[in-house]
């Protein structure tokens, strides 16, 4: 996903969280990163992207929106490609299967590296939390704008939002949309409201 335009479509974001969740570490996996794979080093190989136009690459702070499957397809058709959400990062080491605690060893450091876990324990900016680990993020992928949405329910990640999108902003001159949506609720923010939203944000960063 660093390089540019990105070769995988914005489909993936959303497809990356679902294998992770359901078969994650699984053989049945394989097939679907092996194909995903091997489309994007094609399209790298001729020099093209997922987008017919890439114009924006968006790093999503949090959750995306989940509750429009036609979400990640209207971003693309106005030039976004989406990078990454934060369901979709598991900056995780395979466990040790040498004895039984290695492995309860393993499994707990998942639990506690898992999307969201990892980056809402402990302070804002200390090691692996949410401000370092997306900095490094819109750094590594090259993004040039952040979205956050999430829902009423995720209090620390709305009460530190400000001490994030600054340290993008001073450190990587990366601007921030606070949505104000819920990821999986349309009734807080219905998809029209959300669409014009970006779209005026869009507007501006151009």
């Amino acid at each position: 996903q660093s390089v540019v335009p990105s070769p995988i479509p914005n489909l993936y974001a959303f497809l990356n969280v679902g294998m992770k969740f359901t078969v994650g570490g699984r053989p049945e996996a394989i097939p679907v990163y092996e194909a995903v794979l091997n489309s994007a080093k094609k399209k790298v190989k001729k020099g093209e992207g997922a987008l017919p136009n890439e114009k924006i690459r968006c790093l999503m702070l949090y959750t995306s929106i989940y509750f429009d499957d036609k979400f990640n397809d209207w971003l693309e058709e106005n030039g976004v490609a989406l990078i990454m959400d934060i369901l979709s990062y598991f900056p995780l080491t395979p466990v040790d299967t040498t004895s039984t605690d290695t492995m309860i060893d393993g499994l707990a450091e998942m639990g506690l590296n898992f999307p969201m876990a990892r980056q809402m324990k402990g302070p804002l900016d200390g090691p692996g939390g949410w401000a370092e680990d997306m900095v490094f993020l819109a750094k590594k992928y090259r993004a040039d704008c952040c979205i956050f949405s999430g829902n009423p329910a995720c209090k620390r990640a709305h009460g530190s939002l400000r001490l994030l999108s600054d340290r993008l902003k001073n450190e990587l001159g990366i601007p921030t949309l606070n949505l104000d949506a819920d990821s999986w609720d349309r009734i807080i923010t219905p998809m029209p409201a959300i669409k014009e939203k970006i779209l005026d944000f869009l507007v501006v960063m151009e």
